[in-house]
This record gives C-alpha cells, sequence and structure tokens, in this order.
C-alpha cells in the first residue's frame, strides 16, 4: 500500500466511525422531530409568542432538517473528498437541530410568562 492508499484507508476508517455516531444521532434527532417537536410547533401556531422569530420559519426549518436528515451518512472510499465534506454538513444539522429545540422552548416560555 502506497502512503497515499494508507492516508486515504485512515481517512475512511475515521469517517466511518464517526458516521457510526452521527448516524445514531440522526436516529434519535429525526425521531424526535417528527413525535415531539413538530406537534410542538404546530401547537404554538396563532398563540402571539414572542423572540423566536415568524411562526413559519420554525415551520421551514423543522421542515428542513427532516429532509436533509432523511438519508443516512454512509461514507465510502469512491467518495472520500465527499463524504469528508458532508460530514461538516451533518456538524451544522446537529447546531440548527438544537436552536430549533431553544427556540421552541423560548417560545412556549413566552407563553407561559404572557397567561
Amino acid at each position: 500500500m502506497t502512503p497515499e492508499q494508507e492516508k486515504q484507508s485512515k481517512k475512511l476508517h475515521y469517517l466511518l466511525e464517526e458516521a457510526v455516531k452521527i448516524n445514531k444521532w440522526r436516529e434519535k434527532m429525526l425521531k424526535l422531530l417528527m413525535t415531539d417537536v413538530s406537534p410542538r410547533i404546530a401547537k404554538l401556531d396563532g398563540t402571539g409568542y414572542t423572540g423566536s422569530g415568524f411562526h413559519y420559519g420554525m415551520v421551514q426549518e423543522v421542515g428542513g432538517l427532516i429532509r436533509d436528515m432523511a438519508i443516512r451518512f454512509q461514507p465510502t472510499m469512491n467518495h472520500l473528498d465527499k463524504s469528508w465534506e458532508e460530514r461538516f454538513t451533518w456538524m451544522i444539522l446537529q447546531v440548527k437541530a438544537e436552536g430549533l429545540i431553544k427556540d421552541v422552548k423560548k417560545a412556549e416560555r413566552s407563553l407561559k410568562r404572557k397567561g
């Protein structure tokens, strides 16, 4: 094995380990978004909550996250560079999902303070 092939092999091995972690998180988060967060966003519609932007923004965000997480992270040697970049996309999805959950909680808290 050439040094370049060895480097590529190590990179793929690392990505495969990351894929296990990412896909485990993905499964939990996807279920949470569909069964918990989406219904909570639906309940917020028309309530006049404050501090979390416009309602349609949360609706679009949850829909986009569900769409983007529909396919598992599956790195391959044939597309190693693309897989490496895709890993960063998953990091961004994690930040977005956690941010959306915080926004929903913030909106729900604003309703409790109002009522």
